[in-house]
């Protein structure tokens, strides 16, 4: 036997890998997922403007990382939804979206990772497939401020706080403790929740 043909004959016992996007199934299954994700969390249509009575709403922000890449390709063609790159979220200083920190679709079963800082939210959302349709089974989730503000201070740090952003505004918002009607201003030019991630890794030893 040649080393052509043995290479050939050893190729049937290595262990294969599917692709990533068969790992995540089809464009047409994320779409109906992330559309469905976006359904099930009408809060983040909520910003950060300066009067927490407002009930105007906004698109959903999914944030695109290297976490959510699958976003890229999807064609969502949907106005409630607005896929946006990190760069460009940081650029306008926002502070409402959901980062997908994970998708796997498995057969009828799908699992979908977030986080939403805005709400101090982490979790995953659980979707099973019936006729062809994805529905939302169960969201479980945990809230942590402390988890939250480490996020932000990961993504804004090294970013000077612009005046009537949504970070300065939700700044202020938290200052006021959750008053009616707050300011759009910048108390300082870096956003404390730098601070908090800067502290957590100390802690962590990084």
């Amino acid at each position: 036997m040649n080393l052509k043909s043995l290479l050939i004959a050893l190729s049937a016992f290595l262990p294969t890998h599917p692709d990533a996007a068969a790992q995540t199934g089809s464009p047409a299954d994320r779409v109906q997922i992330v559309r469905g994700f976006a359904a099930e969390v009408p809060f983040l249509k909520k910003r950060f403007d300066g009067n927490s009575a407002s009930t105007a709403e906004h698109p959903v922000v999914l944030i695109v990382t290297d976490e959510s890449a699958f976003l890229r390709s999807l064609q969502l063609n949907d106005p409630a939804i607005t896929l946006m790159p990190q760069a460009d979220v940081v650029a306008a200083q926002l502070a409402s979206f959901a980062n997908l920190s994970g998708l796997e679709i498995d057969g009828d079963h799908a699992v979908m990772k977030y986080e939403i800082p805005a709400s101090d939210r982490t979790g995953e959302m659980r979707f099973t497939r019936s006729a062809g349709q994805w529905k939302k089974r169960s969201r479980n989730e945990i809230r942590s401020m402390t988890t939250a503000r480490a996020y932000y201070g990961r993504l804004y740090q090294g970013v000077d706080c612009r005046d009537g952003t949504e970070m300065a505004y939700r700044w202020n918002y938290l200052a006021s403790r959750r008053a009616d009607r707050y300011a759009g201003t910048c108390p300082g030019t870096e956003f404390p929740d730098v601070g908090v991630y800067r502290q957590q890794l100390q802690q962590a030893g990084k």
